[in-house]
Parts: structure tokens; sequence; C-alpha cells
């Protein structure tokens, strides 16, 4: 478990940097990790981990963790994350296709990351973390994405609909008002945004039909999509505590796998359809 920081005004790495290294294709003998291992060892990839470890560090102190560990310590914490993240991409850390960052002053990720094509678990929590690459959707592998009590993360980019191999979704504790639109996540099976200001879901969110499991506990939605009726193996939908919600549309009838339906503290809601 680690956790890492970043500052909002320091300048990103620049385009034409080693992290921005075209990724050899498929059929090369460097793809993958050894692709980005080769980059790392002699592409200056490393020089530009330490470039984003500087400009972390230059922002500990602004960093308060909401639950901090026994013994933290900020800088040896972001230490530990430039080496885990740079083992990962390496392929020499188990489980090598997982980076776990908490309680980390870590304001955005190295452009590595999103480089790193064999990556499929990404957690980041309590890490005051402001942005996630832009280059998300590269992560054709990627599984599982969680973030946690990242309360100043207020958008997420709109690659995250093409992450084709997602599972799991999980947005709890941020300032996220908006999702992308869902297209791409066609093996999306659980989805959870909650304590979040959320205010309404993509109304393509039909399209994730694989999905079994939506949580959108304490956020503010005022109305839920028509296209709801589609998810059919929905099995647990939960809308508790959206103070805003007014209505529920009549395609909810349509989830005949549907065994939990939480519309509590709700206040706004008056009825539920017939269906």
């Amino acid at each position: 478990n680690i956790t890492a920081g970043t500052s909002t005004g320091a300048s990103r790495t620049a385009p034409n940097s080693p992290l921005h290294a075209r990724t050899p294709a498929p059929e090369s003998p460097l793809h993958g990790a050894a692709a980005v291992n080769a980059r790392i060892a002699g592409s200056g990839v490393r020089q530009a981990l330490e470039e984003w470890h500087a400009q972390m560090h230059a922002r500990i102190a602004d960093y308060r963790p909401a639950n901090p560990p026994a013994h933290f310590n900020a800088a040896r914490q972001l230490d530990v994350a430039l080496t885990h993240i740079e083992d990962v991409a390496r392929g020499r850390r188990e489980p090598a296709d997982k980076i776990e960052l908490k309680a980390t002053p870590v304001l955005h990720l190295p452009d590595l990351v999103s480089e790193i094509a064999h990556l499929k678990a990404l957690h980041l929590s309590d890490c005051d973390l402001r942005e996630l690459p832009h280059d998300l959707g590269n992560l054709g592998m990627l599984e599982t994405l969680k973030l946690r009590d990242n309360q100043r993360l207020h958008a997420v980019p709109d690659t995250l609909g093409q992450l084709s191999s997602l599972k799991h979704l999980e947005i709890v504790g941020s300032g996220v008002r908006e999702l992308p639109a869902m297209h791409g996540l066609a093996n999306l099976e659980h989805l959870a945004i909650q304590h979040s200001p959320l205010t309404g879901l993509p109304r393509d969110i039909g399209n994730a039909r694989k999905l079994k499991t939506l949580s959108l506990a304490h956020t503010y939605l005022r109305e839920v999509p028509a296209s709801i009726g589609n998810l059919s193996k929905l099995t647990e939908l939960n809308l508790h505590h959206n103070v805003g919600l007014t209505s529920v549309p009549d395609s909810i009838g349509q989830l005949r796998h549907l065994k939990t339906l939480d519309l509590s503290h709700c206040p706004q809601l008056r009825a539920v359809p017939a269906s």
C-alpha cells in the first residue's frame, strides 16, 4: 500500500519527453511490459519519473491525508510510490499488474502509468488526486479502477469510456459531477459512484449490458436515464440518499433480475412506477 502526491501549479512532462514515446506494435518483441522496461532502461524514463517525483515533493507541505497510517511520513511514502510504479512498469513486482497508492500526496500520476500496457488494477486512495491521465484509455487490459477519498478530483477524462476490459469502477468521496459516455465499457460489471456530487448518469448507461451492481448512494442525482432498463443483468440498484431525485423511469420494471432496490432517504421521490 502506497501513497503519492503532485502539485497543481507544477509543469507537466513535455509531449516530446520519453514518457510519450510510442509503444511498439504488438508484433514487436518490445511490447507491453518489455517495451516499458526497455524505455526505462535506456530512454530517460527514469529521469522523467524523478522529475515527476520532484514536482510532487514540492507540494508535500500542503498535503493533509484524511486517514494517515501510523508513523506517517509523506516524503517516505512518495519515495515508495516512485519505486512501486517503476517496479510495476518493469514487471519485477508481485503482483506486476497492479498499482495501489494510499495516503500519498499525488496530484497527478506520471505519464508513464498510461503506457503500462499490462496494468490490470489501479487503486488510488486519499492521495489528494486532482486529475487522471488524459491517455487513460490506453490501458486496454485495465479491469479495476478504484478512486477513494480524493475530494479534489472533479472530473475524469473522456477516455475512461474506452476501457473495454474494465469490470469494476469505483469512485467514492470525490468531487466528480459527471461521467463520460460509456459506449466502450462493454465488460463493466460493478459501478459505484458514492459520496460525490454526481448530478446525472450518461444517457448511454444502458450500453453497459454486463452491469450487475450499480450504487449511486449519497450523490445529487436528479433523474435516472430510461436506458437503465437495458441493464438486463442488474441485480442491485442503490440510490440511497439522493435528496434531489424526484422520479425513476418506468423502464426500471424491465430489470427482471433485480434483487435489491434501495430508494431510502430520497425525500423528493414520492412514488415509484407501477412496473
